[in-house]
């Protein structure tokens, strides 16, 4: 599966790790070099600077080719556009976009975007206390 992540914190370092580690082809695009040094000397995949959104960086990251898009920056608005991209543009079959807000989180799921709500996801760890 060739999998595209777009942002490299620690969430976008995380699941691109655990993407090489079960043989996955996956491809980390940041708008800062400085990130790519968080990922770990066992990461096989390969990195580009350059914006997420950008038509020449995402054609660079093989989108036309990717099975999966992850839009995971630290920027609802910036992960709302590159799924819009991916999904709409390019016909990726799977985009996955991390958001903050749990309300824009629903409405790109009603559009066949999943998301990934952190805010949620902590909000349903603590409630389960």
């Amino acid at each position: 599966m060739k999998t595209l992540v777009i942002g490299c914190g620690k969430f976008g370092v995380r699941v691109s790790e655990y993407l090489t580690r079960k043989n996955h082809e996956v491809v980390v695009v940041d708008n800062d070099p400085e990130t790519f040094h968080a990922l770990s000397e066992r990461f096989t995949g390969q990195t580009i600077c350059g914006m997420g959104y950008d038509r020449d960086v995402l054609d660079k990251a093989g989108i036309e080719t990717a099975d999966v898009v992850i839009s995971c920056t630290s920027s609802d608005s910036l992960n709302a556009v590159v799924a819009n991209i991916a999904k709409n543009v390019f016909h990726v079959p799977t985009v996955i976009a991390r958001m903050y807000d749990p309300i824009r989180a629903r409405m790109f799921e009603s559009m066949g975007i999943y998301t990934v709500s952190i805010t949620k996801l902590g909000l349903d760890n603590v409630i389960a206390v």
